[in-house]
């Protein structure tokens, strides 16, 4: 099962996409990462995560919390999935959805992925029994086959439409038959 809720159309991303272009940083007076490259999140990452308002605060935003709740409420109830054997969250960030999923299902392994080495850092000090990789979609570390459940929870709008296509057949590949 590939679970992925990554909500906005093609044309509220073009608007979203179109307003996060290159700006000036008012602190340093140097331009900006672009909205969703690896230097974005980069930056992204420095901010205080037990901020609430920090983007990779998920363990501390009450938003992300319930939302989170929600997702691994579904797969419990919804996902058909018992006792699964390896769980994978691409885009994981802070590992919060991997670590609740994990648990939740009793899976006997759990693997994550991100591009940010900050956050899988933080992920591994937080999550020991979850085991975390630095790796970017479309890519994903994962043999064919070998997941019985893969996440790509709010990572699939930052890719291209040809890196998402690339991103969800990998996803597929990696996926357990049946």
């Amino acid at each position: 099962m590939a679970l992925s809720d990554d909500g906005p159309e093609p044309e509220r991303l073009e608007m979203m996409s179109s307003a996060h272009t290159p700006r000036t940083d008012s602190r340093s007076r140097k331009s900006a990462p672009d909205w969703g490259t690896q230097g974005w999140f980069e930056r992204l990452a420095t901010e205080d995560s037990d901020n609430p308002a920090s983007y990779f605060s998920h363990g501390a935003n009450g938003y992300q919390r319930h939302r989170h709740k929600m997702l691994v409420r579904f797969l419990e109830e919804e996902g058909g999935i018992t006792r699964p054997g390896l769980i994978v969250d691409v885009g994981c960030g802070t590992g919060h959805l991997l670590d609740a999923t994990r648990s939740a299902l009793r899976a006997t392994s759990a693997l994550g992925t991100d591009f940010v080495h900050t956050v899988l850092q933080e992920a591994r000090h937080r999550f020991p029994a979850c085991d975390f990789a630095v790796s970017a979609l479309p890519r994903c570390p994962v043999s064919d086959g070998m997941a019985d459940l893969v996440i790509a929870s709010e990572v699939l709008y930052y890719l291209s439409d040809k890196e998402r296509s690339q991103a969800t057949e990998a996803i597929q590949r990696t996926l357990r038959p049946g």
